[in-house]
């Protein structure tokens, strides 16, 4: 799998290597670089190694010579290179080939992406950019157990699951296994719909995410959950630290009559597919559950996608009728149980927790990545009509064709991003209760008002009429109080 190369915090470039990779793969990087080197005149390289690939001799040799070709042509317009590892041993070895065959520009080994970027920055005689909604280095991680269940869910369901088919995705072995592991959010997104095509599950994630979750499924903020008084001061901590379980995730709690509402929304207008966010919705329930130490019903639970053809297993797994085609995912915890105490509530320990928690929030804060840029500039062009590779490139100031390949590189197709922020553009409007069908669909880029009714069927399972009524009794009935 070819490394990807981020630009998104230009004129640091991100490279990111993955398990796989081919000689064509590494010419193609490398003309990447050289690429980028002219048209930022000068950048700073971070290479992310935290899934090295298993590089044969011969593509190390290659590597090395398609670099020194890349940087000769590069000049000094490369300011120098830092490579960023988790392994011991990795950082060891690197640092050891260039001691013995220096390269021609200044290099790192670090641990640390941070410590990475400031020396990267440094180098250009900058200030590194402080994390926050507008700056982002790579595509969101979600902790490694949500990855450990989706896989116990295949193996259960008569699916195997190897190495080499999480190699495929760039999720390692031993980042999988690790309670303080992480995968980055779009491999584990993908291999969940994969999974699910192979076991012809269309219920994976959602099984997965109820049945095999543990309380170290949701990292150290699962835990620190699990040694929380109850319920309420449970959900206070995990709503508090979201970043820490997915780093693209935002958890809202809202009190409702008859329970707790919990309200899992991505930072950027990312539409989790339905595996994904039916494993995330499980997985926080059972979790729930499990510090509990108890089975309970939600009073409610309800979903932005459309209804499956069966939906019996998603009300037995949360023991209430499911909804579909909401603006929201969320489920309510009843209220005689957000009070119940949890047996394993520890005052000692919730005051280390949330200071370690407090500690790692602050080091890992992240943006939510390059996708959200793209599906932020495709809906800004969504009023002027059905908005192009080639306009969304334009207002990101790339080609439509570096676009392209960048989307490719991530196996995302234009087409998915666009029909998505539609989507999501059209239960904006429709949840408005003055907007007419016809003014609804002309800001979602349609010129054709059939059109539009085609496609919020096929988002919703209603018309737009059928579907503004329910959203409006829905509203009315899950109102605060």
């Amino acid at each position: 799998m070819k490394p990807t190369l981020d630009r998104s915090a230009a004129p640091m470039l991100v490279a990111t290597f993955y398990p796989t990779i081919t000689a064509a793969e590494v010419r193609a990087h490398f003309r990447e670089i050289n690429e980028a080197l002219e048209q930022l005149g000068r950048a700073g390289v971070v290479v992310d190694l935290s899934n090295p690939p298993g590089f044969l001799q011969s593509l190390v040799l290659l590597a090395g010579e398609e670099m020194r070709a890349a940087f000769q042509r590069g000049g000094d317009r490369l300011v120098g290179v830092a490579h960023v590892t988790p392994s011991a041993p990795a950082r060891a070895m690197l640092a050891a080939v260039q001691w013995l065959a220096p390269p021609p520009f200044p290099t790192l080994v670090t641990s640390s992406y941070d410590e990475a970027s400031s020396w990267v920055f440094a180098r250009l005689g900058r200030t590194a950019p402080t994390a926050g909604p507008a700056t982002g280095h790579r595509d969101a991680r979600t902790v490694a157990g949500l990855g450990r269940a989706l896989v116990a869910g295949a193996r259960a369901a008569g699916t195997p699951v190897e190495s080499r088919d999480l190699n495929g995705f760039g999720i390692s072995c031993s980042d999988l296994a690790r309670l303080d592991g992480y995968l980055p959010y779009g491999a584990l997104s993908e291999l969940a719909q994969q999974l699910a095509a192979r076991s012809r599950d269309a219920s994976l994630g959602l099984r997965a995410g109820a049945t095999f979750v543990d309380s170290a499924a949701l990292g150290i903020v699962g835990i620190a959950a699990r040694a929380s008084t109850d319920l309420n001061d449970a959900f206070s901590r995990v709503a508090r630290h979201a970043r820490l379980i997915d780093e693209n995730l935002e958890l809202t709690l809202t009190r409702h009559a008859g329970g707790l509402r919990i309200t899992p929304r991505a930072l950027s207008p990312i539409d989790w597919p339905r595996q994904y966010a039916e494993l995330l919705m499980a997985a926080l329930l059972a979790s729930s559950r499990t510090w509990v130490g108890a089975p309970f019903a939600a009073s409610a639970v309800v979903f932005r996608h459309s209804a499956p053809k069966d939906a019996a297993e998603q009300a037995r797994l949360f023991g209430c009728s499911p909804v579909f085609g909401a603006s929201d995912h969320f489920f309510v915890i009843p209220e005689a149980m957000l009070t119940h105490r949890l047996p394993h509530g520890d005052a000692a320990q919730t005051r280390y927790f949330d200071a370690r928690l407090e500690e790692l929030s602050r080091a890992r804060a992240v943006a939510p990545g390059p996708l959200a840029e793209v599906r932020a500039a495709t809906l800004s062009l969504l009023a002027q009509g059905t908005p192009t590779v080639a306009l969304v490139g334009c207002q990101l100031g790339l080609s439509g064709r570096t676009l392209q390949r960048r989307l490719n590189e991530r196996g995302i197709k234009f087409g998915e991003i666009l029909d998505s922020v539609r989507r999501e553009a059209a239960l904006a409007a429709i949840a408005r209760p003055n907007a007419s069908v016809q003014e609804s669909a002309y800001s979602c880029g349609f010129a054709d008002v059939k059109a539009f009714r085609r496609a919020f069927v096929r988002w919703t399972g209603q018309s737009p009429s059928e579907y503004r009524k329910t959203h409006h009794r829905r509203s009315q009935q899950l109102a605060d109080p």
